[in-house]
């Protein structure tokens, strides 16, 4: 005949051959092994019979009172122990680092308005990092849109820096180089009058 033990771990209640008692068994639902013994009853000494007070027939209010909340506490509890086996078990969530979604998306933003390519730099390469972290599982998956989108305008910030700072050099390097030619033909101009 079957006994019916519990899990010491995860309290999933088990049925166990007697054959089994005594032996080491691995509840199915958790996958703890354990001894699979009898609890041990307690036998509480029986107490004294003593002579019970006179009562009258109609408990008085607070008596009455008393019993009502006791019945009601015992109520409770008995739902709750029933919500309790009816629900299941939760697992733990594993724990992540926290994501840094926010400070890359601000920095993303900030690059691309202002085209400051430190702005963009810290987000592509902090982005990159970051959706390395989600991806394998070690920082919060929460935050992967905020850090994708951050680290997506801090490749176009950094970009668009880089051409604004080539295209200034370009045109400063455009007009010293036509001022210079300018000059120089001024002053051949200017050589070529003289001689007459």
């Amino acid at each position: 005949m079957a006994q019916l033990l519990a899990c010491p771990e995860c309290a999933k209640h088990l049925q166990v051959p007697e054959e089994l008692l005594g032996k080491k068994v691995q509840c199915p639902e958790c996958k703890h092994n354990f001894i699979a013994a009898l609890p041990e009853v307690e036998i509480a000494p029986v107490p004294k019979a003593r002579p019970e007070p006179p009562t009258s027939k109609t408990p008085s209010w607070e008596q009455k009172k008393q019993d009502d909340e006791d019945d009601d506490k015992s109520d409770r509890r008995q739902r709750r122990d029933q919500d309790d086996d009816d629900r299941p078990r939760r697992r733990r969530a594993p724990r992540y680092a926290p994501h840094r979604g926010g400070m890359i998306l601000a920095f993303g933003i900030i690059g691309l308005v202002t085209l400051i390519p430190i702005f963009g730099i810290l987000a592509w390469i902090m982005g990159n990092s970051d959706m390395r972290a989600i991806r394998e599982g070690r920082m919060d998956p929460e935050g992967e849109s905020m850090t994708n989108v951050g680290r997506i305008l801090g490749i176009i910030g950094t970009i668009l820096a880089v051409l604004g700072i080539l295209s200034f050099c370009g045109f400063f390097g455009c007009v010293f180089m036509f001022g210079a030619m300018g000059a120089a033909n001024a002053n051949r101009n200017f050589r070529q009058q003289r001689r007459f």
